[in-house]
This record gives structure tokens, sequence and C-alpha cells, in this order.
């Protein structure tokens, strides 16, 4: 599922397939909800957080226009290894990096970026951390 193509792309990584969700769980509609309202066009990539995503990813990346990363769940726990293996260029071009529902990783993974946001699960489950992130950040908005 993509918007519109943009030069501020944020990347959207699923986690593990399932037998009713072999490409990878993800709440997508609230994964890509939450990239528009920060000012991405938000772009799932089709593929389990198993395989071949990271490779995907990487070569995602390396087309140029994505300046924001997003990673639940399994696709959280690839977002060090992308980092680690893009190059200081790359690196350059993202300005945020979103991690839902990966318990372990932290913002020191990720060195030379200031705005990394980590979300743990929410009380109400693992699959509901998409939607918890996108209704904090409406909370958040509406405050500031």
């Amino acid at each position: 599922m993509d918007s519109q193509p943009s030069n501020n792309t944020m990347l959207i990584l699923r986690g593990l397939g399932a037998g009713y969700a072999p490409k990878g769980l993800l709440d997508d509609e609230s994964a890509l909800a939450y990239a528009r309202e920060q000012g991405y066009a938000g772009e799932v990539l089709d593929v389990a957080g198993e395989g071949p995503q990271l490779q995907m990813a990487l070569d995602r990346i390396k087309r140029g226009d994505v300046t924001a990363l997003y990673g639940f769940s399994r696709g959280g726990y690839n977002m060090p290894h992308i980092w680690s293996r893009i190059s200081a260029e790359e690196r350059a071009r993202i300005r945020r990096i979103v991690i839902v529902g990966a318990p372990g990783v932290t913002t020191a993974q990720f060195p030379g970026i200031g705005d990394v946001v980590i979300q743990g699960d929410p009380k109400e489950g693992h699959m509901n951390g998409p939607k918890a992130l996108l209704l904090a950040s409406r909370a958040q908005s509406r405050t500031v």
C-alpha cells in the first residue's frame, strides 16, 4: 500500500508473517495515518519481517527518497541492522526513526540521529501498538 510518491517518504516495515497475514503483521491503516500526520508519504514494504525484508529495505533506501523509517515488531528489530548498513549519505537523509513493539531496541542504536521515537506495547496488546502511537501523536499535537 503506497500513497503518492514523495521526496519525503516514511518506509514502514511490517512484523513477522502469520498464516492469515503472510506478508507480515501490521495495522497498515494506523501506520500510514501516522506517517501522513507527521508530514510523510507512507510506504509499507509489502513483505514480512523475516527473510528478505532487510535487503529489500536497504534497496529501497538506496533509491534516495526515504527520509524516515518506521518498524513494527520484527520490522523494528530490523531497524538497527538497517541503520548499521546504510551509508553516511543515506543516514543524513533520514530525519526520523520510529520503533513500535520491539522491546530492547534503544535510541543508542541509532547514532547520529536526534529524532527517534520508541514505543513499547500498549496495555491493549502488541497488535494495538501502531494505533496507540497514532492516538498518542494526535493527543500530543492537540496540546502543542
